[in-house]
């Protein structure tokens, strides 16, 4: 057998799980080829000790590109599996192999979408997204099932980049050569995390209900891997209990034993977020066992471990060094580019940071927000609008907000933000009051507004600005309270006042400012000068 030949086939017995077919296949192969697709065997059954020892060998006897890629790989792979004594290459010889790689041509597209995998496994997304070959690089494997997991690893490194848009482009191949080949597992998972991350929380449902009705097998690492994502994916919609439930079933056992060194670290967090929700101390405590253990893998996993032990600090009331934990772990996940794993920690950061330095937890949440949604990450919005809303702040509009609404529609937003009430605005469109207030509520839809002064503070008042006549300082802040939105009662929770207080000293504002309405006080609040 030829290179292509051996690689092509050991490849696909291996992608589909028949574990004595590549056996056969390699039995009579010598080299370094054959050592790399055996150590990808012994990887893929979780024999991580057996894909070291023929990842050596490989990097011993590898001659030229593509077998020094493989190599590369099969070590990659082998640090993965949570093997600490192998000699990983660095960033820049990987990239300089895979620049060496004859171009256009078949083996070369295989053998650079399994250095883009074993990149991805040990959280190395710069290296993953520089190698990963397109979906439109694949068709030298149409009629392979090989032609699945080389759309899946473009699919997946888009993914935990958080390019969702991306990602979600290139589902619709993914599902394709899925249904061609038979083997729907991977689309069926990418498609329901992409849904969560995007923010489309019944399409994920629908999605990872899909795949669990396919009757998984947890003892592959098809299946492991498919129970990954959907735990992933439930994980971003917000449902932390699956997300746990998933990502044990994944592991195997108690120890999560069967997982890559990522999967496993990123299992505890999704354990260890699911037992702080519930309030589970002895799970917070086996979780923290679990960490030190993987202490060992730190090299790969130091983003998602630090991540999960601020979780813990901030469950046990250390703020402080909550946010300073979770604040390195976004830092080192930023370098690497996993782009997921630095929306979390900033999440936990800002949690942390609510009652010290409102201003910067908020300030943190609005830049990670306008980073997730510039890649369609939508889901890492709710998040962050609930954690602000604990302290009753607003996050900005989408950016999809103006894009959302009819022309008719953003006539009365303009008219709304100019200062007109619902009556004015019936009157000089000449519409029916009750028209206005559809549309008003198609915009506050848009906006995630609750309100129509929450609508206007988060569309932006338009006219001319001017000094506020003099209030006192507990009328002001009552009134730049409420222009954010708030009722009267989370205006007194705030302040530690009555409602009736609020009421009267808004009541007051109205009367000093010459306006009618507490929309209309907003609008003079927001164009203060």
């Amino acid at each position: 057998m030829d290179r292509r030949e051996v690689i092509a086939a050991a490849s696909a017995a291996i992608v589909t799980d028949d574990a004595d077919g590549a056996a056969v296949i390699l039995a009579s192969q010598r080299g370094a080829v054959a050592d790399a697709m055996r150590a990808f065997a012994a990887y893929w059954n979780a024999d991580y000790a057996a894909c070291a020892r023929f990842a050596r060998r490989a990097q011993a006897s590898a001659r030229d590109a593509q077998e020094r890629a493989l190599a590369m790989a099969a070590t990659l792979w082998a640090r993965a599996g949570g093997v600490p004594d192998v000699e990983v290459p660095d960033r820049d010889a990987i990239l300089t192999t895979a620049s060496e790689l004859p171009e256009n041509e078949a083996v070369s597209t295989l053998v650079r979408a399994f250095v883009a995998d074993s990149a991805l496994m040990t959280g190395r997304l710069d290296v993953a997204q520089a190698v990963v070959p397109a979906p439109t690089e694949t068709t030298a494997w149409r009629d392979s099932v090989l032609e699945v997991p080389l759309h899946g690893i473009s699919v997946r490194v888009a993914i935990f980049s958080g390019r969702v848009d991306q990602a979600r482009a290139m589902l619709p191949g993914l599902r394709d050569v899925g249904e061609r080949h038979g083997l729907m597992l991977w689309p069926l998972a990418c498609e329901a995390m992409v849904a969560a991350m995007a923010g489309d929380v019944q399409t994920a449902r629908r999605g990872a209900e899909g795949l669990l009705a396919l009757d998984l097998d947890d003892t592959t690492f098809t299946g492991r891997g498919a129970l990954m994502l959907a735990a992933y994916g439930a994980a971003a919609a917000g449902d932390d209990a699956e997300a746990a439930a998933l990502a044990r079933r994944a592991g195997g056992d108690r120890d999560l034993s069967l997982l890559a060194a990522a999967d496993r670290a990123m299992a505890v967090d999704l354990i260890v977020a699911d037992a702080i929700s519930r309030d589970d101390d002895r799970e917070v405590i086996r979780g923290e066992l679990l960490l030190a253990d993987l202490d060992r893998t730190a090299l790969i996993t130091l983003p998602t471990l630090l991540r999960t032990r601020a979780r813990i600090l901030l469950h046990r009331g250390d703020t402080a060094q909550a946010a300073a934990v979770a604040e390195l772990s976004a830092d080192l996940a930023g370098v690497a580019e996993r782009r997921l794993e630095h929306g979390d920690a900033r999440i936990i950061a800002a949690r942390a940071l609510l009652t010290a330095d409102l201003p910067t937890a908020a300030r943190l949440l609005r830049d990670e927000v306008r980073a997730a949604d510039a890649a369609g990450e939508h889901a890492l919005r709710e998040r962050a609008r609930r954690v602000l809303s604990a302290a009753h702040r607003r996050l900005p509009p989408p950016p999809t907000a103006w894009a959302a609404l009819s022309p008719r529609e953003r006539e009365v937003l303009d008219l709304l933000r100019s200062g007109h009430d619902e009556d004015a605005i019936s009157g000089r469109l000449h519409l029916q009051r009750s028209t206005v207030h559809r549309h008003l509520t198609r915009a506050m839809s848009a906006f995630e507004a609750s309100g129509r002064v929450a609508l206007l503070n988060a569309a932006g008042a338009t006219g001319e600005r001017r000094p506020l006549p003099e209030l006192t300082a507990r009328q002001r802040t009552v009134t730049e309270l409420m222009s954010t939105g708030l009722i009267n009662s989370a205006i007194a929770e705030v302040l530690g006042v009555s409602s009736k207080a609020v009421e009267a000293h808004l009541a007051q504002a109205m009367l000093r400012c010459e306006v009618p309405t507490r929309l209309a006080l907003a609008h003079r609040w927001l164009l203060r000068d």
